[in-house]
């Protein structure tokens, strides 16, 4: 929750690099580096992120780069370009939505798991690890924007919702 309720400056950071083809293991590292930190894939080397870049965090270090092939830059988008288009650009939220989707059908299997008189061990742990799995898929694709960028069908706030009420109800239903 935190992370979607963080303020936003209404920057965009661009990185950008151009790294000879022989660089595969590089760009490689990068493109790894850049999924794990969240960054919206535009092009190849275009990646974006709201966030501020510490660029002592990519994995370049080594490499002595200059301008010429990697750059961070600031920047907004000049109109007819928006804000809600770089992210639908930039993330598949379809992905992520059919994701959060998983994870709400097996919330309510949870809430109603929760209702069922002499909650068994074999389901309960069933559900749990099929609750656990589509979770984190579910966030593993979510970049976790901050809530201005978020489009309006998003569906991760009403799963995170509705998997508290699941876990709650059987908590409730175990300790009875």
């Amino acid at each position: 929750m935190e992370r979607w309720r963080r303020a936003w400056d209404g920057r965009w950071r661009l990185l950008l690099f151009d790294f000879p083809a022989r660089k595969t293991e590089l760009r490689l590292r990068v493109w790894r580096w850049l999924r794990r930190e969240r960054f919206g894939y535009l092009q190849n080397s275009v990646w974006l992120s709201p966030d501020p870049v510490n660029t002592d965090h990519v994995p370049l270090a080594p490499h002595k780069l200059t301008a010429e092939s990697f750059v961070v830059l600031e920047s907004r988008p000049v109109p007819p370009d928006s804000d809600a288009g770089l992210v639908q650009a930039a993330w598949d939220f379809a992905l992520v939505n059919r994701r959060y989707q998983s994870a709400l059908d097996l919330a309510t299997a949870g809430l109603k798991l929760a209702e069922s008189p002499g909650l068994k061990a074999g389901p309960f742990r069933g559900w749990l690890a099929s609750e656990r799995e589509a979770w984190h898929a579910a966030v593993e694709s979510d970049p976790l924007l901050p809530e201005s960028l978020l489009p309006s069908d998003y569906l991760g706030r009403e799963a995170w919702t509705q998997r508290q009420a699941a876990f709650a109800a059987l908590a409730r239903q175990i300790c009875a």
